[in-house]
């Protein structure tokens, strides 16, 4: 849940990086805006990444028992270089990895679920994948740099979004260690394999 909000200032923030460089890209991401910057058309993108917090705020409910209190991220907003090129650059490598991480993240729990669990995930999985290749796609179109650098730029900044929402995990219990490696492996497996497909 944590991954989906703030979508606003997440829409915001790549319309800022999108409407000077491809502004159809940064209506469908972030919308249209009128001269005040109040809202005047919501962006499909946010549409659609807005109906995955209810979403998982639900299934948690379900299976906990009670409400989860998440920590929204916080979202830097428009950071300019003074260099447009290398600034949607970074931008559009860092949605890819978001879409890319959400993607694998929810395969891969579709694949520990069954019935009304499963069909619950594959929605937002459905949208994270149309939002990957359009990312994708775009910033293939625009920079048109090779696979092993766009995987490279994905990777880094992978780890860096793993590293940030990493979190306690009971230790001294050999079991559940070798449970949580057994767990790390199988998310490795589908980040690679979503990426391989991806290239395809």
């Amino acid at each position: 849940m944590e991954i989906e909000t703030p979508i606003r200032a997440y829409a915001k923030e790549s319309w800022d990086y999108l409407q000077a460089a491809h502004f159809p890209m940064a209506r469908f991401v972030g919308g249209t805006f009128a001269a005040d910057n109040s809202v005047l058309e919501v962006g499909i993108w946010e549409k659609e990444e807005r109906q995955q917090r209810p979403t998982f705020s639900k299934i948690y409910q379900q299976l906990m028992g009670k409400k989860l209190q998440s920590h929204p991220n916080s979202v830097k907003g428009y950071e300019s270089s003074g260099n447009l090129r290398e600034d949607v650059y970074q931008h559009a490598i860092a949605q890819i990895t978001t879409e890319w991480r959400a993607t694998s993240v929810y395969l891969w729990l579709m694949a520990h679920s069954i019935g009304a669990l499963q069909q619950a995930i594959a929605q937002p999985m459905q949208d994270e994948i149309n939002h990957l290749a359009k990312f994708w796609g775009i910033s293939r179109w625009a920079f048109g740099d090779s696979y092993l650098t766009r995987l490279q730029g994905n990777t880094k900044n992978l780890m860096g979004l793993l590293k940030h929402h990493q979190s306690e995990r009971p230790k001294g219990n050999d079991v559940l260690q070798i449970g949580y490696a057994l767990y790390a492996l199988e998310l490795v497996f589908t980040f690679a394999r979503l990426m391989v497909q991806l290239r395809h």
